[in-house]
């Protein structure tokens, strides 16, 4: 429309194996049903393609995906400029190359490596519920990175190293996100390159008590990468996870508690991240648990040092409707309901009021009905919540805040956990009740508390 300012929309279609239509074919279809679709806005989610018989019998899944992560909620379709990324997911599974122990009988893995886009990563980068646009700025700047690679930007006067640094507490999501980014580049990018590899490192194994091996993973390491990325229509994503360990074994050489050559293996590794600067299709991507002790001559190779922090209050809600959402799915809540999500005018409201478990602590369940407080009345009169149907559909949000207010410092992998906890703990039952499931979840949350607190105290709380 003229005038108007196009937002770029990415749909996703994953195609059918046996799919043989040109991309434009199915591009073609995907923007004429987005367009003719009849609905107004365009939001994250899937695309029902089954009134188009080209689509239809030709894609697994099609969906819109990147506005959430960018804070953006919804797109009217007049403002939408489709960007259709078609792509069929590699069926292979992961492939482990491992170094030979040396007839002492274990074996050091070497790196994993996986065919992109992956069918075992399709939907890890939608389940990372995170704070901010931290995915958005990821992408933002893989595509800044790899656009200024084919612009031919001179690097002796504009540096860029395509490598990438993730740090924060254990349990945050680092290497997942790491996964998730190089399968998601191998979707977007997938006319810029014909083919995609990720190669996963566990620095840790580089550092082997067979330090004289190590030097030779290394060298072998490398010169796998090398081969990959000697075709250029490859994009090959390196993800070295407990980067840290480059500082460990260095240290530990240097105030000699270590084989001298452990030194050599540490500067070997550095040389070899430098070499692949000159490698426009490679992006190095890197996590490490413990921020302080990462070797600052890595440190100053990154181009981007991003903190990874234990989910907020928002992200623990996400994650936990997440799980409750898979639960009814499954049938282990029974019957569903809908639970509102964070974007939510209550929840908002909340979240904007006060998110100290002292005002929100007095919502809890009752003989199969829900308690509120005096700040949960007050919130659905602000949001003019009236109805009997509305009024428990809040009431399940303002429980569900309760129990994401009470994890505060949990990481996503813990809240993860907990939905199972608090079955296998606290339902008994094979399915239950939201209002039940809620109780228990509650429940769970302050087992998990209480039990961390005893192992740092090594004592009954």
């Amino acid at each position: 429309m003229a005038g108007v300012q196009q937002v770029p929309v990415h749909v996703e279609v994953a195609l059918q194996p046996s799919c043989a239509l040109e991309f434009s074919e199915i591009e073609q279809e995907v923007r004429r049903l987005i367009h003719g679709g009849g609905s107004t806005t365009i939001r994250d989610g899937p695309i029902d393609v089954s009134t188009s018989r080209v689509l239809s019998e030709n894609v697994l899944t099609a969906k819109v995906t990147g506005l959430t992560d960018s804070g953006v909620d919804k797109v009217p379709f007049w403002h939408c400029d489709p960007c259709v990324h078609a792509f069929q997911l590699s069926p292979c599974g992961v492939e482990r190359e491992v170094l030979d122990g040396d007839g002492d009988g274990e074996d050091v893995a070497a790196f994993d490596q996986w065919v992109l886009p992956a069918q075992e990563l399709e939907g890890l980068w939608e389940s990372l519920l995170l704070e901010d646009t931290i995915k958005a700025q990821l992408l933002d700047y893989a595509t800044s990175a790899l656009l200024f690679s084919d612009r031919q930007v001179s690097k002796h006067i504009i540096s860029w190293n395509r490598v990438v640094l993730l740090h924060g507490p254990p349990g945050t999501g680092k290497t997942s996100l790491c996964k998730a980014l190089a399968h998601k580049l191998a979707i977007r990018l997938g006319g810029r390159f014909q083919a995609a590899q990720l190669l996963e490192i566990n620095a840790h194994s580089l550092f082997s008590k067979w330090f004289s091996e190590s030097g030779k993973l290394v060298g072998r390491l490398f010169g796998h990468i090398a081969e990959l990325a000697e075709d250029e229509s490859t994009l090959v994503c390196i993800l070295v996870d407990e980067v840290e360990s480059l500082t460990t074994a260095r240290s530990a050489a240097m105030s000699g508690n270590e084989p001298s050559d452990a030194v050599r293996v540490v500067n070997a590794v550095l040389t070899q991240i430098d070499s692949l600067r000159a490698r426009d299709n490679v992006l190095v991507l890197t996590t490490s648990n413990v921020s302080k002790a990462i070797d600052l001559a890595f440190v100053d190779r990154a181009d981007i040092k991003m903190l990874i922090g234990l989910p907020g209050v928002q992200a623990r809600y996400s994650i936990l409707q997440s799980c409750l959402a898979e639960l009814m799915r499954t049938g282990i809540i029974d019957p569903p309901q809908h639970v509102p999500d964070c974007a939510s005018e209550l929840v908002r409201t909340a979240l904007h009021t006060s998110c100290d478990m002292g005002v929100l602590a007095p919502a809890r369940i009752g003989e199969g009905f829900i308690q509120l407080s005096y700040f949960g009345v007050l919130l659905f009169k602000t949001v003019g919540m009236s109805s009997a149907t509305g009024c428990r559909v809040m009431s399940m949000g303002i429980l569900l805040l309760q129990v994401a207010a009470l994890a505060q410092g949990l990481s996503g992998r813990a809240l993860r956990k907990l939905p199972f906890q608090a079955h296998a703990f606290f339902v008994h039952r094979s399915s239950t009740t939201l209002h039940h499931y809620l109780d228990a979840l509650l429940q769970a949350v302050r087992t998990e508390l209480q039990r961390r607190a005893q192992l740092e105290t090594g004592s009954p709380v």
